[in-house]
C-alpha cells in the first residue's frame, strides 16, 4: 500500500471490529426508534440516558474507517439514523411548544385570580 493510499486491511480482526461497528449502528437505530416512540408518548424520564447510550454507540461506531464493503450499508444507516433524528427533534420541538403553550395559559388563570382577589 502506497503512503497516499488510506483504507482497512482485510484481516479477520479488522472483519470482527467492522462488524461490531456496524452492529453498534444498529443498535443505534433500535434506540433512535425508542427515543421517538418515548417522546410521542411524553414519557421524558428515560430520554436523557438512551441519548447517551445511543451517541457512545454511535461514537464507537464512527470511530475510524469500514472496510469498503460494509461503507455503503452503513451509509444507508447513517442516512436512517439522520431521518429519525429530524423526527425526534421535531417531536421535542413539538412538545415544548406544548408545554410553553400550557404554561403560558396557566399563568394566565393565576394573574386572573389575582386580580380578581385584589
Amino acid at each position: 500500500m502506497s503512503s497516499g493510499e488510506r483504507g482497512v486491511i482485510d484481516f479477520p480482526l479488522s472483519k470482527k471490529i467492522a462488524g461490531q461497528k456496524m452492529l453498534a449502528l444498529d443498535k443505534a437505530l433500535n434506540i433512535s426508534g425508542e427515543l421517538i416512540e418515548l417522546a410521542l408518548q411524553g414519557d421524558w424520564s428515560l430520554i436523557a440516558d438512551m441519548q447517551c447510550e445511543r451517541e457512545s454507540l454511535l461514537q464507537g461506531a464512527l470511530d475510524g474507517e469500514l472496510p469498503e464493503p460494509l461503507k455503503a450499508e452503513a451509509a444507508l444507516k447513517l442516512k436512517q439514523l439522520i431521518a429519525m433524528n429530524e423526527h425526534l427533534t421535531k417531536v421535542v420541538i413539538g412538545a415544548k411548544a406544548d408545554l410553553v403553550r400550557q404554561f403560558n395559559a396557566e399563568r394566565a388563570q393565576t394573574r386572573a385570580a389575582r386580580h380578581y382577589l385584589r
